[in-house]
């Protein structure tokens, strides 16, 4: 890959990483606003932690609905909590 590539792909993969954040932003869910958001490529890695998984579904969601957005990989955490913890 020339350097002329690697420098487009890299500002591609900000620019959708951008988009990705806003609509996170947008979507007024506080959760979401702690999740990590890389972009390789076409696809978005999800990663940090959140408290339920409606919103750990609700970020694949909104980054599955951006424009570019080829596929989604959702590597954020839900702690587990209640009697099932405790074992």
């Amino acid at each position: 890959m020339d350097e002329q590539h690697a420098a487009s792909e890299f500002e591609t993969g900000l620019d959708l990483e951008r988009r990705v954040r806003q609509f996170f932003l947008a979507a007024r869910l506080p959760a979401l606003r702690h999740v990590r958001i890389k972009v390789r490529h076409d696809r978005v890695l999800l990663t940090g932690c959140v408290q339920t998984f409606h919103e750990k579904q609700m970020a694949t969601e909104f980054a599955r609905r951006v424009a570019g957005v080829v596929n989604v990989v959702n590597s954020i955490e839900v702690p587990i909590t209640g009697p099932v913890a405790s074992l």
